[in-house]
């Protein structure tokens, strides 16, 4: 079956990254991204895949746009903190990592996010 919507695109995506297929999962989220520009977890993992593969500046566009949609999730913030300081923005991590805490134990999800206290 051919993916026609962002949710099928996101699902396809999933798979690929979760074999560790970079670069399909990679072109599997833009083209979610594509149909609904929006769309947070896309948002986050693309940027998780930029981020490894090095496109910091990429990496940050997405991650950036995805705590603006995702105030709440912790993930988000520590994904956009090791991408700014994978970056080299060290003071720009550091506020990430302590607002992901924060949010964390706002909304008890620390269990989730246990490499946040590591």
């Amino acid at each position: 079956m051919i993916p026609s919507t962002a949710d099928q695109y996101f699902k396809k995506a999933v798979k690929h990254h979760q074999s560790d297929e970079l670069a399909e999962a990679k072109a599997a989220y833009e083209r979610c991204l594509a149909l609904s520009p929006d769309h947070p977890r896309a948002l986050v993992n693309l940027g998780s895949i930029c981020r490894r593969q090095g496109l910091f500046e990429e990496a940050l566009q997405h991650l950036r746009r995805a705590v603006e949609l995702l105030p709440d999730d912790a993930g988000a913030h520590y994904n956009l903190a090791n991408a700014l300081r994978d970056a080299g923005d060290l003071e720009a991590a550091e506020r990430n990592f302590v607002e992901g805490l924060a949010v964390a134990e706002r909304t008890n999800t620390q269990e989730r996010v246990a490499g946040l206290t590591a």
